[in-house]
């Protein structure tokens, strides 16, 4: 096992989301873990190459209010089961959407559409 890089306290979380991978297109997955630097996104598709580039789109619902979070990030490592990104930019509206989420409530579920 290598060196940890990761700046944050790993958060666990089950939330649906939508990655846009600029080089391959959309697909569909759950965010497994977060933390103030990135993610692990769990995905029974092919996952985007390392230091791609993706688009993380995901709906969240907080006290009776639905809106739609978006964060830019890079791929920093794939493995089984999914791969893990680190954000690209900082979103702090979009960030602290996700970080404060009750992982209970998603509003859009993967499995629906």
């Amino acid at each position: 096992m290598g060196m940890e890089h990761r700046w944050g306290v790993r958060r666990p979380i089950d939330l649906d989301v939508m990655v846009d991978c600029h080089s391959r297109g959309a697909l569909r997955g759950r965010i497994r873990n977060i933390s103030s630097g990135g993610l692990f996104v769990a995905t029974g598709a092919a996952s985007p190459p390392v230091h791609a580039g993706v688009d993380l789109a995901f709906t969240l619902r907080t006290n009776g209010l639905t809106r739609i979070s978006r964060i830019e990030a890079v791929v920093t490592r794939v493995a089984e089961g999914g791969f893990g990104l680190m954000f690209s930019q900082f979103n702090p509206n979009g960030l602290a959407a996700v970080l404060t989420a009750p992982a209970a409530e998603p509003a859009y579920h993967a499995n629906a559409a």
